[in-house]
């Protein structure tokens, strides 16, 4: 039986979106909203119809379009003649500039309903993957737990490969450029900001009511005492692969510790580097850690390792890459963002990370193709 979503919040919890949004009207669109076939890509170009659909999110104060360098790559390397898959750049947290400021849970809610409208318009659609770009990869966690079902599906499809570029799976403010401000400086701008930076800060948790933050409860396995909290580890496990694509350095907003979830991992990243071109690294594979999660810890560092733990309980795939230089511009690099032309010009370097990318989406597509073939022929 599927997961029952959760009521979005009514009301913005950011004082800062809630006094603009009372100075100046937003259009609002919904994901109820979305016309057909909207940023999918050129799917027409095949006479067999999409059987894969791949989302792709994007992060805090993002938009659609920050992905079209992926979506360009995963269309164009397709061979003619096989069947594209419907490449979808998400708009469901697109409609206002602070919609990515509510929180995970309301963000995460409506990239569901999208979804479920997208399967729902293309029923040859048979398998689903998860593209998600920094906070956009934790949208997609939490929406996969929406939409998983006990039967190992997700939105009613087989969920083949779940990749995250610079997602801040531990938070931030303990490794990247914003551990230079203060903790009680950080504490005041999560109440300012919204929810969203809030839950990224690991301050929304209520010690008092034994309630923990939510990047914990969405790493941390389901109790028997807790029929109510969703299968976050569970739709993790039903991808067929799992992938996380990390700054080595100079990443202003998410560290390598967080997107790779190796906390005490920086001595051997930084040991793979050198000067030269931005670069892929390295692809490593890592196995499901045997090491028991400790008990409940309440500072960062703690409940990072326990993060750490539970998402490594799973086999991933890891992939570093470098951008050299002095300045930290490789977050929006690593997907190669673009939007307007100076920013389209600015991360243009990260176009040989994308490929790579869109190289290893397809290879487990092609995976999938194969044995969907195999099985056919020896049905």
């Amino acid at each position: 039986m599927a997961a029952q979503p959760q009521p979005a919040p009514t009301q913005s919890s950011s004082p800062l979106a809630a006094l603009l949004g009372r100075l100046g009207s937003f259009r609002q669109v919904g994901a109820s909203s979305l016309p057909p076939n909207v940023n999918t890509g050129a799917a027409c170009a095949s006479t067999r119809p999409p059987r894969h659909l791949f989302v792709c999110v994007h992060g805090l104060a993002g938009r659609p379009e920050d992905l079209s360098a992926l979506r360009e790559a995963l269309m164009r390397v397709r061979k003619g003649g096989e069947a594209l898959p419907l490449v979808h750049l998400a708009t469901a947290n697109a409609h206002n500039r602070f919609a990515t400021y509510d929180g995970i849970p309301a963000g995460a809610q409506r990239l569901a309903q999208e979804i479920r409208l997208l399967v729902a318009q293309q029923p040859s659609l048979t398998h689903l993957t998860l593209v998600g770009n920094s906070l956009g990869g934790l949208y997609a966690r939490y929406a996969a737990a929406l939409l998983y079902s006990e039967d190992g599906r997700i939105a009613g499809l087989e969920p083949v490969t779940f990749l995250t570029t610079a997602t801040p799976h531990l938070g931030v403010g303990q490794h990247s450029h914003l551990a230079l401000i203060p903790q009680p400086l950080q504490v005041v701008g999560s109440k300012v900001l919204g929810a969203s930076i809030k839950e990224l800060l690991l301050q929304d948790g209520d010690a008092r009511n034994g309630r923990e933050p939510l990047l914990l409860r969405m790493a941390s396995e389901r109790t028997s005492a807790d029929q109510r909290s969703l299968p976050f580890l569970e739709s993790l496990r039903a991808f067929k692969s799992r992938h996380v694509y990390a700054n080595a350095v100079n990443d202003f907003l998410v560290a390598y510790e967080t997107a790779a979830f190796m906390p005490e991992g920086a001595a051997e990243r930084v040991g793979q580097l050198a000067g030269g071109a931005p670069r892929v690294l390295y692809t490593r594979q890592r196995e499901p850690t045997t090491q028991v999660v400790p008990p409940a810890g309440g500072t960062p560092a703690a409940m990072q390792r326990r993060m750490a733990l539970g998402l490594g309980s799973m086999r991933w795939s890891e992939t570093a890459v470098h951008f050299p230089g002095f300045l930290p511009l490789a977050h929006n690099r690593i997907v190669a963002l673009r939007r307007d032309p100076i920013l389209t010009w600015l991360n243009a370097c990260g176009a040989e990370v994308v490929e790579h990318t869109a190289q290893a989406l397809l290879a487990q597509l092609q995976d999938e193709e194969e044995g969907t073939v195999s099985a056919g022929m020896n049905s």
